[in-house]
């Protein structure tokens, strides 16, 4: 190699590792409402531009005790709201799920209620504004009641609309709930579907997401379970319908996959 070819290779290698190092450094923040805020247990969080001014906002979520919206002000500071339903009951609450399920442009909330409590409660769906204020919607989401750790949005029937699955951990004396899956109907309700093993098996339901893992246009589901339980995971065969995966890797197997 010419030694102006070193150089230079040795010029590029030293700017890609600085770039590198660049990318990688992260400073603490130690001031602002977000890190200095206190409270008995805090239980979940989901960024969101709630006032759609182009910037992600936080909403946090504290177990018996009120949430909290930081509104971001675009020059590297939050504005703590404590003021409105979203904030004012005291819940058990766990996780917050952000979307937008009636398509009006205004990013909405679901907040899991009841997980770990004492007495059965009810998740609350927010409908959004645009504005950074949140109020409760009608939708009989608002109604029922369960143990519920966290909910996890997708449109699972490509209709349009998201859909929602909700997770319920069942009582402190009960060996699980039933989960919960609710169908959008594009008009601000939602219809709760009642068959099928992916709202019937009974587990001690912590978590889910939802990803086209064989890429087939369609939304499957992964359930989280408390240990030592299996997880669950449902393909999405179309039109509402569902079956949970029990010899995944043993047919990847025999297909030549694994």
């Amino acid at each position: 190699m010419k030694t102006h070819e070193l150089l230079i290779t040795c010029a590029l290698l030293l700017v890609a590792t600085t770039g590198a190092k660049a990318q990688a450094t992260l400073t603490r923040v130690s001031s602002g409402d977000i890190v200095t805020n206190t409270a008995a247990t805090f239980t979940g969080s989901a960024w969101g531009d709630f006032n759609n001014d182009g910037f992600l906002d936080l909403f946090v979520c504290t177990w018996d005790g009120i949430n909290i919206l930081y509104l971001n002000q675009t020059n590297g500071t939050f504005t703590r709201v404590i003021q409105g339903p979203a904030f004012q009951d005291s819940n058990a609450h766990n996780c917050p799920s952000p979307a937008d399920y009636d398509n009006d442009g205004n990013l909405d909330l679901l907040v899991a209620a009841g997980g770990f409590a004492d007495s059965a409660q009810s998740p609350v769906l927010y409908q959004g504004h645009g504005d950074g204020t949140l109020t409760p919607s009608s939708a009989s989401i608002n109604t029922i009641t369960g143990f519920f750790l966290a909910a996890a949005w997708a449109d699972y029937d490509n209709d349009g609309f998201v859909d929602l699955f909700i997770t319920n951990e069942g009582d402190p004396q009960s060996s699980g709930g039933s989960n919960m899956l609710f169908h959008n109907e594009g008009n601000g309700s939602f219809s709760r579907i009642s068959n099928g093993a992916i709202v019937n098996d009974i587990m001690a339901s912590r978590c889910a997401l939802w990803a086209d893992y064989d890429n087939d246009g369609l939304m499957d589901l992964v359930v989280i379970n408390a240990n030592p339980r299996n997880n669950f995971l449902y393909h999405n065969n179309g039109h509402g319908d569902f079956t949970r995966v029990l010899a995944f890797r043993r047919a990847a197997r025999r297909l030549g996959r694994f």
